[in-house]
């Protein structure tokens, strides 16, 4: 009865407790909520205190194992609900999705313990085998790029500034050589320890059948123990040796029929033998669904068709520079990202991508105070120069992704790289407007459906209107003669050139479009809006090496890495009010034009005359009309372009959602020639004169 009495306020007790649980939980509203109500229930019951008695009976009980597990949990859960809060703490989600997410925090932490038993096989790496004399030892894997593994660095200091620190006294060991020196230690130390038994083995090939090296090791074994006995399936190509295995005849059986589907060998009658029992084995019966799907594989995309085309980018339809530049990169690439939108998965890391836009948003909000301040950027000193730009970075850095370059020194390192090549990036920012008479008149100045500029509407040849929409970092003006000459700026954390051929195949459009937009907002304003240029601006502290230049050369050559790439009018009064220093037979430091000895500007280097520049806005907006149309058609086959090394496969992240082969029948790249600037500025004229009915031939086929 008493038994009976407890078991009943145990019950009521842990009513009351989960009760609490689920009021909590159905109260909150985002991730940092439910990690509160979970830890409140946790903590109230006493779950920490408890845990540590656990362990402590456990290892009275001499249940070492069991106490080393347990005594990890705890600490493995506080960890988790810490990454949850400082990545997403104030997202707001339901129960469910927060369950999701708690589980795979839980399914991606692992629970080391080393066995502590008298008898025991140990199983490890060879650096993290703390065992002193064992009876036999079995080395596996001894390949190439295995064992010795191959040294990456992945730390912040490369070896020759750790080597160079190391000079000056300073405590620092783990470069490159000191790892290889503790692998090789660390080899040398297991070797050392069996006192019956040794044993090396290397794969012959992996789990594809593709062959594999041993590595180095096993040739220095035979060279010291020339008597050491070999055996394995090394000793002659006899393919019935891999038949021994169900899955190595398998992985036979599939190369085969790989060679026999795309080359047209015949199978031996071994393979056909083969292939036959595995057909009717039940043991291979999923797997030889599937393999025969693959080896019979399609991945020709279909078109979506107008209606459905329509229904999924939404009409009338919306664009950018960037996202028609994706299309003519691959149909697929455009499909993915703007049809199925898939998202990756939120990592509490610093990327390179990461740094750039840190980078961006760190000029733009430098641009926009000195704006909001009323300051003439002409009378900037240095000193306000690094003390606005400085305030910019400081308030982007605190406010990215919860505080994360505050939360180790590493990041606060990047941190204090970022505030410094933000400030360099500004003082000559300042440097290029006092060297001319443009003006910056706006900043993160967007053009589209209520922004502070209208979006440029583009009508398809199927009548279907869509809306260009961006964002300009910055716009430069200048009134002269009557004239308002506009010059757009797009800062870049990278290096990246600007060509015209690029234009033409529709690779490289923004600078283009946003000086389109530019140029027509104006020009509805009833001003008379000239075209002066569009430039990418390079965010960077450059690194100048000593080549022996005196001071001044040092200098310059500092001051020539922030020149920057784009298209310039082809007009000598628009390239001085630009950059008033250029004297004949010299090349601007900040833009891209050579003044020749009669002052007129040289030809040629993203230079263009009127008609030209004219020409390449014109031809832009055409593109876009073009691929606009295509989008709305359906078309999405996966069609990457090539140009030289330059691919549209190299950085995309849906290889394995287009599944693109070249070695799959229609699959193919479209291969796109390199074109000067001449030979670009020619197809582009061509094409719009053929757009407009005045020749038969248009400049060729933009792939």
């Amino acid at each position: 009865l008493e038994s009976g009495h407890a078991l009943e306020e145990a019950r009521i007790e842990l009513w009351s407790r989960f009760s609490k649980l689920k009021a909590e939980m159905e109260k909150a509203e985002n991730i940092r909520g439910f990690v509160e109500a979970l830890y409140e229930f946790l903590d109230s019951g006493g779950v920490a205190g408890r845990t540590e008695s656990f362990v402590e009976i456990l290892m009275q009980e001499g249940d070492f194992e069991y106490a080393s597990e347990y005594s990890q949990i705890w600490n493995i859960l506080m960890e988790i609900f810490g990454q949850l809060i400082e990545v997403g703490g104030n997202e707001k989600t339901d129960i469910s999705t927060f369950v999701e997410i708690l589980k795979s925090g839980i399914e991606s932490h692992e629970v080391g313990i080393i066995p502590s038993t008298i008898d025991q096989v140990l199983v490890g790496g060879l650096k993290r085998t703390r065992s002193h004399r064992v009876k036999a030892l079995f080395v596996l894997g001894i390949n190439d790029r295995v064992i010795p593994s191959v040294i990456e660095d992945a730390g912040i200091m490369l070896d020759e500034e750790i080597r160079v620190m190391q000079s000056k006294g300073l405590p620092v060991t783990m470069d490159g050589d000191t790892r290889v020196d503790e692998e090789r230690f660390a080899l040398y130390n297991a070797m050392a320890k069996p006192t019956d038994f040794i044993w090396f083995s290397y794969a012959l090939s992996d789990a594809e059948g593709q062959s594999l090296r041993p590595s180095i090791l096993a040739g220095r074994l035979k060279q010291l123990f020339p008597e050491m006995g070999q055996m394995g399936d090394n000793m002659g190509p006899r393919p019935e040796r891999t038949f021994r295995a169900p899955k190595a005849a398998y992985g036979h059986f599939v190369e085969a029929m790989r060679r026999y589907i795309e080359e047209h060998r015949p199978m031996t009658e071994t393979e056909k033998a083969m292939a036959c029992w595995i057909r009717e084995s039940k043991y291979f019966e999923s797997e030889f669904k599937t393999t025969s799907k693959a080896l019979f594989h399609d991945n020709k995309e279909w078109k979506l068709g107008r209606e459905v085309a329509a229904r999924l980018y939404g009409m009338p339809m919306h664009s950018s520079s960037s996202r028609i530049e994706r299309y003519y990169r691959c149909p697929f690439q455009h499909f993915v990202t703007y049809g199925l939108r898939p998202s990756e998965r939120k990592v509490y890391e610093l990327k390179s991508p990461d740094v750039g836009s840190i980078f961006h948003e760190s000029v733009e909000s430098f641009t926009k105070k000195i704006a909001e301040s009323g300051k003439d950027w002409h009378k900037l000193s240095k000193e306000e120069v690094d003390g606005i730009m400085g305030q910019a970075a400081r308030e982007t850095i605190e406010g990215w992704n919860g505080k994360l370059l505050e939360s180790t020194e590493r990041y606060k390192y990047f941190a204090d790289r970022i505030e410094r090549v933000a400030k360099k990036t500004a003082e000559m920012a300042v440097e290029h407007v006092k060297k001319g008479e443009f003006v910056p008149a706006a900043s993160e100045i967007g053009f589209g459906i209520d922004k502070e500029m209208p979006p440029i509407v583009i009508e398809t040849a199927g009548g279907q209107k869509i809306n260009l929409e961006g964002r300009i970092d910055r716009m430069d003006i200048c009134e002269s003669g009557g004239n308002r000459y506009i010059k757009v700026i797009d800062y870049k954390s990278y290096e990246k050139p600007f060509k015209i051929g690029d234009t033409f195949y529709g690779l490289q459009i923004q600078l283009p479009v946003y000086l389109n937009a530019a140029l027509m907002d104006s020009k509805a304003k009833g001003r008379k809006a000239v075209p002066a240029g569009a430039f990418y601006f390079k965010i960077d502290d450059p690194m100048v090496e000593d080549t022996g230049l005196d001071e001044r050369g040092m200098e310059a050559e500092f001051r020539s890495r922030f020149k920057m790439k784009g298209i310039v009018l082809r007009d000598e009064k628009v390239i001085k009010l630009m950059d008033m220093e250029l004297d004949q037979g010299q090349a601007s430091e900040i833009i891209p034009v050579k003044l020749k000895q009669y002052a007129s500007p040289a030809k040629g280097a993203g230079s263009l005359e009127r008609g030209e520049f004219d020409n390449l806005l014109e031809f832009v907006l055409k593109a876009v009309g073009d691929a606009a149309e295509r989008i709305l058609d359906g078309r999405m086959e996966a069609a990457p372009f090539r140009k030289g090394d330059d691919k549209a496969c190299n950085f995309c992240d849906f290889s394995s959602i287009c599944q693109f082969d070249k070695d799959l029948s229609g699959n193919t790249y479209r291969n796109l020639k390199p074109l000067s600037e001449k030979e670009a500025i020619e197809r582009i004229e061509k094409d719009l004169k053929a757009s407009k009915g005045e020749i038969e031939e248009g400049g060729g086929n933009r792939g």
